[in-house]
């Protein structure tokens, strides 16, 4: 029988009869007989019951007597034949008999002096672990059954380095393939194989090195088997394994000779590489090496194969699903700037070609498949970006029509639905498959909560016109589970199904008892809801957006007229009574901003005007949200002295009309219409869209597709929040498309909707940073002007911003505003289908401030009942925070008294009068402790330490930082006079120290621009005086304006009228009472530890 497994023949029924009887004779037979039958019949796949069971009965003699290279054979052979029940079980016993024997005798043989007992070889390790692999591959095993085989393989870690030097590549692969098939990590043999692969490269074959890597990606993903340096070492070796894999195969070698030109042909190795190869290779590096360059290596090489296997149509469906896989988890190992655009439109169009067919179809591929290339659509360029929704869209309805999505479990569907919403190509029958699917079997109990929430996500893409039944039951099993829920889970759940209640007329009743129930379980909990940054160790943490989503869906909650709440105490107490204060103060922080903006475009340079455009944006953007939600905007309208009531019926019968037209036509977006009546003008209206197109809710395979990359987004992380509050299917491109209806009697907005395009594309789209920040080059001032500009409403950066259709109207409004008196009356209501972003709120605020006399009112669909007056700003005029005319009135004060001192002394004396004569009057020394403040600043050089004296403000350094009022004569002792008639010297520090307030201005806006701007109560934009100091041109030019070495800047920035200074004591104090407090920004610099330095600002 031996004989003839070696020439892999058939077994001539004569042979078989007599192995048969062989085995009925116990005396005669050895172990080592035994041996070789079972490993032959194994060889020839003779899968005889009667031998088997013959071999198996004797277990306990055969056993016994075997060699280690017996049981090594019995163990490979029990794995081939391992189907079988009585062959899995003989073999575990076995591999445990020859794990027990091998160590023995490696334990004996290194305590003997004698000659030493035979011990395993290399091969029977390897083989032995192999073979257990396969016998768990045969069976579902359970959890005990998982662990007996690891720790098998654990135990074998010392007979495996003792015999590494011995292995064959191929035995090396193997090993290190039964481990990670067994989930057995050993960090020392982990290490041991990885060094001994990476040495033996140039014997390797590609399905060892394939196998390695596999397998080393998988056992690194396991937590380590030891602590400290054993798995430092380990990851090491994993990764210098992986890099001299990539370089090995990125080396060209000759494969053969060109006849045509008789030259060598020279190809990388990865055209030795099959499709099952380079799917192996791509896994690995990006399961191990996310962000390493060797898989940038790979990828990119991988791909030139791919392309060249292409035309076989060889490649299977779990390959295709693990080269995108890795494509989609290796993207991030390029910059988002150095991303291969060129490679990635080759990868999409070789991966999701129109007539690919893929062998081995399975639907958990293709989920796999559309998972990766929902990842990979954010990166790629428009062209591909359609071609991956063709295939993905092909691929679906395939699945729909075998309708095998009942073959994939709850958890897979999901991900399915959510691809497809996230590439903006979910169809409404691929939704109510997947909700059929998720309803049978219980297959919804299995999901997890996040899960819930993902699949409301994915219904509220498609916009039902009726909540399907199969949702409601999926809600009701989603209720019951609540306990299981995350708090930001429920937020978000319940957010979606307030925007799924605005798409179905059905909804608002299907979902009232689950809001109800939601906010009950929050309310169970116990722990009060706070921000990700403030947030108690026992308390659930939120997110800005997250509380918002709580706060406009809770139940039952009221809003009535003005800013009353109504709702159960606990909720009232606990959450509301946090956000309704924060807020007002975010809203009175918002109306001192768009105060000091308008005053900055008359003020004196532009760099006045950068700084109050960037205070503004910051003090937008301090909420953490995008909107306030259709709950809470009133209340903000109403505190930024904006008019909110409810549409009319005329306005809500011109939208749903124009939106039912829409619908017909397959698209989708929202709307926005603004009435304009104002004094002497005609009556105009003006409409927008802002589109997100994607597939309608019909089945049509023409419904168009769009997408709206990432790498557009502004670097402000607030302009990349998900478009939850806003679009509920998430629009992937942006296409305005205005129109107007004016009074016929205005003849000024004749071609309106052309004019709309174009000023929505001229006007500024919120001064960003990158166009705004940079100022001239020249020594003096920018041009100063007194005259009112064109009024021109200041946005947020980021595409969204500038797409959204209540941004477009705003901007039109600005140009046609731009001519009008700003004391005009009239009226403006502005209405939308949803609540306005809180940049379109900072717009109106805008407007509020240079218009007062305008009424504006807003108005949106779903909106809550009642109405708010606009408030009279005589009676509330908006004001600067932390600033003002009147905020400098000591420095004021204090100049005029000195000069008054001086006028009454130079009547007497000399025209120059000491500065401590000065000094000694009593009015003065009173204001000038109001002035100085008692600023003292401790020398920061280890030289000056010695020194006992602080550096102190002095009244010579204000008289010095007033050139343009006195004429300070720098020698012993110091003195001054009144500035009548100046001098060549006085005209020239008059002109640097002009210089010089130029320059802290533009180092302070570099600060901001750079980020190092911060927030306190006193307001936005300061920044630390120590980085202003240091600035290169501040420094170059105040070594010829100060008066001596203790003469500091900060002195000057505190005695200008220019700039304002917050001292240590005070940002000390504002830090501890801010960390007390509930935290007023999720801004995670707000809440580092308590920061001394000395801060100061632009005053506006």
């Amino acid at each position: 029988l031996w004989s003839v497994a070696k020439c892999r023949g058939t077994v001539p029924d004569l042979i078989a009869r007599g192995s048969r009887m062989t085995l009925q004779d116990e005396s005669s037979m050895t172990s080592t007989d035994a041996a070789k039958l079972l490993w032959s019949a194994a060889t020839l796949k003779w899968e005889d019951q009667a031998l088997l069971q013959g071999i198996v009965g004797n277990r306990d003699s055969v056993l016994q007597g075997c060699t280690l290279q017996d049981l090594s054979n019995m163990v490979w052979a029990s794995a081939i034949l391992g189907k079988q029940e009585e062959a899995y079980r003989f073999g575990l016993e076995a591999a445990e008999v020859f794990t027990a024997q091998a160590t023995a005798a490696s334990s004996s043989a290194a305590r003997s002096t004698s000659e030493p007992a035979p011990r395993a070889s290399a091969q029977a390790v390897a083989n032995v672990l192999w073979a257990l692999a396969k016998l768990k591959d045969h069976k579902a095993t359970t959890p005990a059954e998982d662990q007996r085989f690891a720790d098998l393989a654990r135990r074998m870690s010392p007979l495996v380095i003792n015999t590494l030097l011995e292995a064959t590549p191929q035995g090396i692969s193997n090993i290190m393939w039964a481990c990670a098939k067994l989930d057995a990590r050993e960090d020392q043999m982990l290490g041991s194989c990885c060094h001994r692969l990476a040495a033996c490269l140039e014997a390797a074959d590609m399905q060892h090195i394939a196998n390695g890597c596999w397998a080393t990606a998988r056992l690194m993903a396991l937590a380590p088997s030891s602590d400290g340096f054993t798995a430092l070492e380990t990851e090491q070796a994993a990764k210098t394994l992986l890099r001299a894999v990539a370089k090995h195969l990125h080396e060209r070698v000759q494969t053969g000779v060109d006849g045509r030109f008789s030259r060598k042909l020279m190809l990388r190795r990865w055209a030795g590489c099959s499709t099952k190869h380079v799917s192996m290779f791509c896994w690995s590096f990006a399961k191990a090496l996310p962000k390493d360059k060797a898989t940038r290596q790979v990828l990119r090489d991988s791909l030139d194969q791919v392309e060249e296997l292409s035309d076989q149509n060889d490649l299977r469906a779990q390959e295709h699903s693990n080269i995108l896989w890795a494509w989609s988890a290796g993207i991030d190992a390029w910059l988002p700037s150095e991303r291969p655009k060129t490679v990635l439109k080759r990868l999409i169009a070789v991966m999701c070609r129109p007539n690919m067919q893929l062998k081995e179809s399975t639907p958990l591929a293709a989920v796999m498949s559309c998972v990766a290339l929902s990842k990979l659509h954010g990166v790629v360029d428009e062209g591909s970006q359609k071609q991956l929704a063709a295939w993905m869209d092909r691929t679906s309805r395939l699945a729909v029509q075998t309708q095998s999505l009942s073959e994939l479990r709850g958890s897979s569907v999901v991900a399915l639905l959510r691809s497809m919403t996230n590439v903006g190509c979910l169809h409404s029958r691929l939704l109510h498959e997947g909700l059929k699917v998720l309803r049978g079997d219980d297959v919804a109990s299995t999901l997890q909560p996040f899960e819930y929430v993902l699949l409301l996500e994915s219904t509220a893409f498609v916009r039902p016109e009726k909540v399907p039944s199969a949702l409601v039951d999926i809600l009701g099993e989603a209720v019951a589970r609540l306990n299981e829920f995350h708090v930001r889970d429920i937020a978000r759940m319940l957010w979606v199904l307030l925007r799924l209640s605005h798409f179905s007329s059905s909804a608002k009743l299907d979902f009232e008892a689950v809001f109800s129930a939601c906010t009950q379980a929050l309310g169970n909990r116990n722990h009060p809801l706070s921000l990700t940054s403030g947030a108690p160790p026992n308390g659930p943490r939120l997110t800005p957006m997250e509380w918002v989503w709580f706060l406009n869906t809770a139940a039952p909650l009221k809003l009535s007229e003005g800013r009353a709440v109504e709702g159960p105490s606990w909720l009232l107490t606990r959450e509301v009574a946090p956000w309704q204060e924060r807020l007002e103060t975010y809203c009175a922080a918002v109306r001192g901003e768009v105060s000091a903006l308008s005053g900055s475009r008359a003020q004196r340079t532009e760099e006045t005007q950068q700084a109050a455009s960037w205070r503004y944006q910051k003090a937008l953007r301090e909420i953490g949200v995008e909107s306030l939600g259709p709950r809470w905007t009133p209340l903000a309208l109403s505190l930024l002295q904006i008019g909110y009531c409810q549409p009319t019926s005329e306005v809500l019968s011109a939208f749903e009309e124009e939106r039912s037209r829409r619908k017909d036509e397959g698209r989708f977006g929202h709307y926005a219409m603004i009435n304009v009546k104002l004094e002497g003008h005609a009556e105009a209206s003006h409409s927008a869209w802002d589109e997100g197109e994607g597939y309608s809710t019909e089945d049509n395979d023409e419904s168009t597709r769009g997408s709206e990359s990432d790498s557009d987004a502004n670097e402000d992380d607030d302009d990349d929040d998900d478009d939850d509050n806003d679009d509920p299917r998430a629009p992937r491109e942006r296409r305005h498309d205005s129109s107007s209806n004016t009074n016929s009697s205005s003849s000024s907005s004749s071609n309106s909707s052309s004019r709309s395009k174009n000023d929505s594309s001229n006007h500024e789209e919120g001064m960003p940073f990158d166009e705004t920040f940079g100022g001239s080059s020249s020594s003096s001032h920018s041009a100063a002007t007194n005259e009112l500009k064109p009024w021109t409403p200041l946005f947020l950066k980021g595409r969204r911003n500038a797409g959204r259709a209540e941004s477009q109207l705003l901007r039109r409004l600005a140009s046609e505003l731009e001519e009008v008196s700003p004391n005009i009356e009239g009226s403006i209501l502005l209405f939308a289908d949803r609540a306005p972003d809180i940049s379109s709120l900072g717009a109106l605020a805008q407007l509020r401030q240079r218009f007062p006399r305008l009424e504006v009112k807003v108005c949106y669909e779903n909106g809550l009942p009642g109405e708010v007056k606009q408030a009279d700003p005589s009676e509330a005029p908006f004001e600067v925070v932390g600033g003002g005319p009147n905020a400098n009135e000591d420095s004021e004060l204090l100049a005029k008294t000195i000069r008054e001192a001086l006028e009454k002394y130079t009547r007497e004396k000399d025209d120059f009068v000491p500065v401590s004569v000065i000094g000694s009057y009593s009015d003065v020394q009173e204001l000038w402790k109001k002035v100085s403040g008692g600023l003292h600043i401790q020398p920061s050089k280890k030289k000056e330490e010695r020194k006992k004296k602080k550096w102190t403000d002095k009244l010579k350094y204000f008289l010095t930082h007033r050139p343009h009022d006195f004429d300070v004569r720098q020698s012993e002792p110091v003195s001054v006079r009144i500035l009548n008639e100046p001098s060549d010297e006085a005209l020239g520090h008059a002109k640097r120290m002009d210089r010089l307030q130029l320059l802290v201005e533009r180092a302070i806006v570099r600060l901001m621009k750079t980020g190092r701007g911060k927030s306190f109560p006193q307001g936005e934009g300061f920044v630390p005086i120590e980085e202003v100091t240091t600035d290169k041109e501040v420094s170059a030019i105040w070594k010829h304006c100060k008066l001596d070495a203790s003469h500091r800047l900060a002195f000057y920035l505190r005695h200008s009228q220019d700039f304002e200074v917050l001292d240590k004591t005070e940002t000390s104090l504002d830090e501890a009472t801010k960390n007390s407090a509930p935290p007023a920004s999720s801004n995670a610099s707000d809440a580092s530890p308590i920061d001394a330095r000395t801060w100061v600002r632009i005053r506006l």
